[in-house]
């Protein structure tokens, strides 16, 4: 047994960070060669991308075929509060045991070479998955793009799945959205089924054209699957979406994906993942924190707090606030937000949407050691320290109003670290 924690075998690899970073796959091929390529290895694998909901939907996805009897392994990233949240075993988190395993495995190969954080991850993932797992399915969830992200290695069957795609990592992506586009679709595969979730007209058209460009097969919305409200539809019938607990009518647009994902794409081999009883079983089990998630009792409790509402909420980017401010409105408006960003986030674009319903807001770090984004010209807000400090100042001032917590999933780790 090691002597090191996964902490300490983290804190090595996050040491190995490249001095010049290149968006491609080469230190990545070279390490799971050395590893013996365990991610030639794995079960078929569902792979999502998107710019928003690729989590939420991700989670759907496994939570219904785990209601089939499936066992699922599955990569998210990042995490919220541990590490281990990001590598799923069997559909639970990896133990402390194995990740230290798998770390110590991917660093011996590995040999000090350098390599990007996320890059060693998801080898110690793949390799996690060979050793431990026995999945019927592997879950990838894109960490950045999808073109070239380190999860789009994995050669062999199964489906590609696409969320809502928006301008999000500019710094990486670009500000063209349909540029954006091409490197998501970058996960699609000729021997993989091609979901397309809901998206704006130009870019479904853009992926449509592309998808039968290169002669996929691809499911598309609005073409093979619908979705109003919060009724689904597709050529085997129709499924109330309604039971997901996840909050927010976008969560519909989601379990629409989620569902295509398995009743189309996955479907095509096995008409029995196509029951809508056991779909609405499993969503009615998904659980995915820090998306609009009420943490109104556990905030009152541990903080001795008295706001008729607390929401949490890890999202960043334009789309991200529509989606807030419509929740926002559903509260009565007026609320108070403790916003986290980070400093390259878009803060306009998610405060354009937001504002109307703000009575106060208030900036902290979306991390720690991070700078508070200065977004001071855009709407009139404080500055603190620390996300706690903000909450005790907002309870003296407006204790009866909405409280909305939001901006970033480490400010969401950090909340649900200490609220549980």
């Amino acid at each position: 047994m090691s002597k090191k924690t996964s902490s300490q075998l983290l804190k090595i690899i996050e040491g190995l960070y490249p001095t010049a970073i290149k968006l491609d796959l080469d230190r990545l091929k070279i390490l799971l060669a050395r590893m013996d390529h365990p991610e030639a290895k794995l079960a078929p694998l569902i792979h999502v991308a998107g710019t928003n909901g690729k989590g939420s939907t991700s989670s759907m996805i496994r939570a219904m075929l785990e209601e089939h009897g499936r066992n699922i392994d599955a990569y998210h990233s990042p995490h919220l509060v541990r590490f281990h949240e990001r590598i799923l075993i069997n559909g639970r988190p990896i133990s402390e045991q194995h990740l230290v395993a798998a770390l110590e495995h991917m660093l011996a190969r590995n040999d000090g070479a350098p390599i990007t954080f996320f890059e060693a991850t998801t080898a110690t993932a793949f390799h996690a998955f060979e050793q431990f797992g026995t999945a019927d399915h592997v879950l990838l969830e894109v960490g950045l793009g999808g073109r070239l992200d380190a999860t789009n290695i994995v050669p062999g069957p199964g489906i590609s799945v696409i969320t809502r795609i928006s301008r999000d990592h500019m710094e990486y992506l670009g500000e063209d959205i349909l540029g954006i586009a091409d490197e998501k679709y970058g996960i699609a595969r000729p021997e993989r089924p091609l979901i397309i979730g809901p998206q704006r007209p130009d870019v479904a058209e853009h992926l449509y054209q592309k998808a039968k460009s290169d002669g996929l097969t691809f499911f598309a919305h609005g073409r093979d699957f619908e979705q109003a409200d919060h009724m689904y539809h597709d050529a085997h019938g129709a499924l109330d979406l309604s039971v997901a607990p996840l909050a927010g009518t976008h969560q519909w647009e989601n379990a629409a994906t989620a569902c295509a994902a398995i009743r189309l794409g996955l479907g095509i081999h096995d008409l029995n993942l196509c029951n809508p009883a056991i779909l609405q079983a499993g969503l009615a089990n998904t659980h995915w924190p820090a998306r609009l998630q009420d943490i109104t009792k556990s905030c009152n409790e541990k903080l001795g707090t008295t706001f008729p509402h607390v929401l949490l909420d890890c999202g960043h980017n334009e789309d991200a606030g529509r989606v807030m401010a419509n929740h926002m409105n559903s509260l009565g408006g007026n609320c108070a937000m403790i916003l986290g960003l980070q400093p390259h986030k878009d803060a306009p674009g998610y405060l354009a949407h937001v504002a109307p319903y703000l009575d106060q807001l208030i900036q902290v770090p979306a991390d720690v050691g991070l700078p508070v984004n200065d977004m001071a010209h855009h709407v009139p807000n404080r500055k603190l320290a620390h996300w706690e400090e903000a909450v005790r100042l907002v309870q003296k001032e407006k204790p009866q109003t909405p409280l909305v917590l939001c901006g970033s999933l480490y400010l969401s780790g950090l909340i649900l670290k200490r609220i549980g």
